[in-house]
């Protein structure tokens, strides 16, 4: 069985996460595709979905590559660097509009 994960370090290991709908995993996880989202406090559902995922590893590695592919287009350091060059870019821009005025 493979180690535990949270979040975005599961994704990014291939493995499907489990996470509650409360907070920041439903902004993260696309339930069914890249993890799954269970409502908060329901115990039962939480504990069939690591099942289903042990019974089913081809669910279990489609799931894996999702989260995985997830991860690489949304948070890899080429993606963090354009996102920070755009914000840079804004700031000076403004700076351009203010000092012209």
């Amino acid at each position: 069985m493979r180690r535990k994960c949270r979040g975005n370090r599961g994704h990014g290991l291939s493995i499907p996460v489990v996470a509650t709908r409360r907070g920041g995993p439903d902004g993260v996880i696309t339930d069914g595709v890249d993890g799954f989202l269970v409502p908060t406090g329901d115990a039962e559902v939480m504990a069939r979905r690591p099942v289903l995922l042990y019974n089913n590893p081809g669910l279990n590695r489609a799931i894996g590559r999702s989260a995985r592919l997830m991860v690489e287009s949304r948070y890899s350091e080429d993606v963090a660097s354009e996102a920070f060059h755009e914000v840079y870019r804004a700031l000076l821009s403004a700076r351009e509009f203010v000092a012209s005025r």
